[in-house]
């Protein structure tokens, strides 16, 4: 009886059921507190990355990144407004031929945004569709995430890949501006993409002067859809000058950079020349009144963000503008300092969806007929969208602190560097969550240092020492047998 007993090991029974029973009440807790779709998200990336071979990993990551983003389309329907309705409107009108929007104040004024009107312009025109500029988004989405994946792959390696590029799919902001019609997809899907062509090895074998105008034109065409391109040109050429002098000779550098600069500048002076000549623009892609932004990005009250008060005030006059920049900076020293923390904060760590979600507070979502309950969804999917970031911008700092104590692939300076870029351009002009889209697909790519870091130290480790320990209690026993 004592045999039989002891092979039933019923001395382990009382733990298998007290562990049952806390996994019970610490799900019902974690539901409680809205952190179980959270931990349920980050058990299935796990299993995917690094517990489950899938072959062509890639092609995975484009279908599941593709279908999620089209459903997310179909369901949300966020209305129109704002600057995207002005350029929507606008690019309807040129689509018809009609150029009377090229008098709007807003048009002269902000002269870069016509790069995205002349785009939405071309696909209404093929396809008067605004799902169909939507499932384009989509496209573009999708492609940066496949881009995060093989960059990773490329720095780190491909298990880390796998779980970065796949937690970037759960993360909603990006995955919810896929319902508007914002100006920030398809120019950040070619910026990275450019990225990429400068650190992959792959693209090693490719004609030089190829290569390199070709990272300049997807940034120019970038830049002509959203002018963030000289952030990236002015990351590309400190990472050159600063970072591969000691491998490569100063005439490849010099070279590199007169490539990519060169043929930056002729495709953006180029479009904008062709705007202005053919009417579809009067200012070209220029921009008639530079300080603006500076303006709002130095107002204390408003926290860097857009202001009412200021738009009545100081638009369009060059000399108050300046002024005002000077008062609430030289002269202000200390509540600039104070503001300048705030906005640090606010834009590195703040996460909302209100562009895509914010209709939801008085509209119910209907799903295959059934009605939810709108502002319910919408505090549900915020908190969510924070969790992912938040774990993200977490791992993204393990992974910096890493980098600090060891040795790494010096490509990843390029990323750093042009996060050094957007933290100190957005400390002095305006701010709001949706501009974080682009600065934080680089978020994503430092993450997975943070990851691998994690994965190896607190998980690898660990299994290897559990089988060292098996071996060693499988030799023992045989060596009590004999």
């Amino acid at each position: 009886m004592t045999n039989f007993f002891d092979k039933l090991k019923i001395t382990s029974y009382p733990k298998f059921i007290l562990l049952f029973l806390l996994s019970i009440a610490t799900l019902v807790y974690l539901s409680v507190n809205s952190y179980i779709y959270i931990i349920l998200t980050l058990i299935l990336i796990y299993v995917l990355s690094f517990k489950v071979n899938i072959p062509k990993f890639v092609y995975f990551l484009l279908g599941f990144s593709l279908i999620s983003k089209l459903g997310v389309i179909l369901i949300f329907n966020p209305p129109i407004e704002s600057d995207f309705k002005t350029m929507y409107d606008a690019a309807k009108m040129l689509a018809s031929g009609n150029f009377d929007y090229t008098n709007w104040d807003y048009i002269i004024r902000w002269g870069y945004q016509t790069g995205h009107i002349f785009y939405q312009a071309v696909i209404l025109k093929l396809c008067d569709s605004v799902f169909l500029l939507k499932f384009i988004n989509c496209l573009a989405l999708t492609g940066t995430t496949v881009i995060m994946y093989l960059t990773i792959k490329e720095l780190i390696n491909e298990k880390t890949a796998r779980f970065c590029s796949l937690l970037y799919c759960f993360y909603l902001m990006p995955v919810m501006l896929t319902t508007v019609l914002t100006n920030q997809h398809i120019p950040t899907f070619l910026f990275f993409l450019a990225f990429y062509m400068i650190i992959s090895s792959r693209f090693d074998k490719m004609n030089f002067i190829l290569r390199y105008s070709l990272i300049g034109i997807f940034i120019g065409i970038g830049n002509i859809m959203r002018p963030e391109g000289i952030i990236f040109i002015l990351a590309i050429i400190c990472y050159f000058i600063f970072l591969c002098y000691k491998d490569e000779k100063l005439k490849d550098i010099v070279k590199k950079i007169l490539f990519v600069l060169v043929s930056y500048l002729i495709i953006t002076k180029g479009v904008s020349l062709t705007f202005e000549l053919t009417g579809i623009s009067k200012s070209g892609l220029g921009n008639k009144d530079p300080l603006w932004k500076f303006v709002l990005g130095t107002n204390y009250e408003s926290n860097g963000q857009y202001s009412l008060k200021d738009d009545l005030t100081y638009l369009d006059h060059p000399k108050k503008e300046l002024e005002v920049i000077k008062e609430r900076t030289i002269e202000n020293p200390g509540q600039f300092a104070h503001l300048l923390l705030s906005k640090a904060r606010m834009f590195w760590l703040g996460n909302d969806l209100y562009w895509s979600n914010n209709y939801l507070y008085s509209q119910n979502l209907k799903i295959f007929s059934h009605e939810i309950y709108g502002t319910k969804v919408n505090e549900i999917m915020n908190l969510y969208n924070n969790q992912v970031y938040l774990l993200t911008f977490g791992l993204a700092m393990v992974g910096l602190f890493r980098l600090i104590k060891s040795k790494f692939d010096k490509r990843t300076n390029l990323y750093i560097i042009l996060l050094c870029g957007y933290f100190i351009v957005y400390l002095f002009i305006e701010i709001m969550n949706r501009y974080t889209y682009t600065p934080r697909v680089a978020i994503f790519i430092l993450a997975g240092y943070g990851m691998w870091y994690i994965y190896n130290r607190f998980i690898l480790n660990k299994c290897v020492e559990n089988i060292e320990k098996k071996n060693k209690k499988r030799k023992y026993i045989k060596t009590v047998k004999r």
